[in-house]
C-alpha cells in the first residue's frame, strides 16, 4: 500500500501489526501479508468487486492503475495471479470454482495497491 495512504501502526497484544488507511484496516503477519482486511465501504475509487461471497466466477471492476490482480488464501499463499493490459477492457471475470470453500484476500496493484476481501462459498 502507498505510503501516503497510511493513517496509523499499531501492534497488539498479539504481535499483530495493524495498519489503518484512508482504505479501511488491515492486520499484517510477521511475512509482512495481510491476514485481515476490514475496508472503508465508501473509497473513492473506480474499482469494484461483485458478488461476495462468491461460487465460481469473481467481476472486478478496475480503474486505469491496476496492472496484476492476485488471490490469496489467508496463509499468504498466491492461489490465483493475472496481469491486466493497461488499455484492456476495465470489468474482468476471474474463474475461482477450484478454490475451496473460506476467506481469500484480493490484491490489486499497479500504480496503486488495494486489498479487498471476499468468501468462496
Amino acid at each position: 500500500m502507498p505510503d501516503n495512504n497510511v493513517r496509523c501502526v499499531a501492534i497488539d497484544t498479539n504481535g499483530i501489526k495493524w495498519i489503518g488507511t484512508y482504505w479501511g484496516l488491515a492486520a499484517y503477519n510477521e511475512n509482512g501479508f495481510p491476514t485481515a482486511i476490514n475496508e472503508n465501504k465508501n473509497p473513492k475509487s473506480d474499482i469494484e468487486f461483485y458478488p461476495n461471497p462468491i461460487h465460481d466466477n469473481l467481476l472486478i471492476k478496475l480503474d486505469n492503475s491496476v496492472s496484476l490482480v492476485s488471490v490469496f488464501d489467508l496463509n499468504g499463499q498466491l492461489v490465483y495471479s493475472k496481469n491486466i493490459d493497461l488499455n484492456e477492457l476495465k470489468i474482468i471475470t476471474v474463474f475461482l470454482g477450484s478454490l475451496d470453500k473460506g476467506l481469500y484476500i484480493l490484491e490489486l496493484s499497479g500504480k496503486k495497491k488495494y486489498y479487498l476481501k471476499f468468501e468462496k462459498l
